[in-house]
């Protein structure tokens, strides 16, 4: 299996109900997941990423601010609201064909700031995130979220895919795998 169009790509080799990550870029993770069903992580996009039109992609994208995270730096991209739906219907879709049980949609207050159609127009990032809903109920698939805002979680009283949502402090530190010897936060 292969989830590309983040920025990470994670490469899994099944066997049985055990996976094995062979291999991530920009993360330098390996490991064993002993799973039945994959969560399928996803995060802003690279401004250069597969799904892209100008790449030969089927998508529209719209450029963020660019961004600098402990295990990214760099230019930023997501689907255009318009075509939001289409996007996560193909996502989701290449994912429950390759064994996905879940999907967490990450960085959220990354993905509403980082964006001037979010910011700037009212309802815009509602929309987009109403689209990643229909289409995860289309696909009968569940989604987390991660490191919502407030506003966000608020939200999912209009969604109904959106089962969970995980608290992560790890978006602007080291990375736990980093061999860091600062003290996790508490």
């Amino acid at each position: 299996l292969e989830f590309t169009g983040s920025m990470r790509t994670w490469m899994i080799a099944a066997v049985g109900n055990t996976m094995k990550v062979v291999g991530a870029s920009s993360t330098g993770f390996i490991g064993t997941i002993c799973l039945m069903c994959l969560l399928v992580h996803a995060c802003p996009r690279c401004a250069d990423n597969v799904y892209r039109k100008e790449i030969g992609g089927n998508f529209t994208f719209m450029d963020g601010q660019p961004v600098h995270l402990s295990w990214f730096t760099g230019n930023t991209s997501n689907v255009v609201p318009a075509e939001a739906y289409a996007f996560w219907k193909a996502v989701l879709a290449q994912g429950v064909s390759q064994g996905m049980g879940a999907f967490e949609i990450d960085f959220l207050n990354y993905n509403f700031n980082l964006y001037d159609e979010f910011t700037t127009q009212p309802g815009v990032f509602s929309s987009w995130i109403a689209s990643l809903d229909r289409a995860a109920m289309d696909a009968r698939v569940p989604v987390q979220y991660c490191m919502a805002l407030p506003q966000q979680i608020l939200n999912t009283v209009n969604l109904r895919a959106v089962t969970t949502t995980r608290v992560s402090a790890d978006g602007g530190r080291k990375c736990a795998n980093t061999r860091t010897s600062e003290p996790p936060l508490r």
